[in-house]
């Protein structure tokens, strides 16, 4: 029972850690750029069509079109 739980709880961090908190801390990364006036930064953009992803092709968008202003 300890040993299932305990691979549970591994395998359901390195799921959380890969499917949100990677693209979470790059999306962290890439606001500090834009914070520091680094309009060209871009995101690598996921092939999943989830709200992440989502997000990530917006922030993309608005840095493009701050970059042309």
């Amino acid at each position: 029972f300890v040993l299932s739980t305990l691979l549970l709880t591994v395998g359901t961090f390195a799921a959380l850690s890969r499917f949100v908190l990677a693209p979470v801390r790059e999306l962290a990364r890439g606001a500090r750029s834009v914070t520091a006036g680094d309009f060209s930064v871009r995101l690598a953009t996921p092939d999943r069509r989830d709200e992440l992803a989502e997000l990530v092709r917006a922030f993309n968008e608005m840095t493009r079109t701050a970059q042309r202003y």
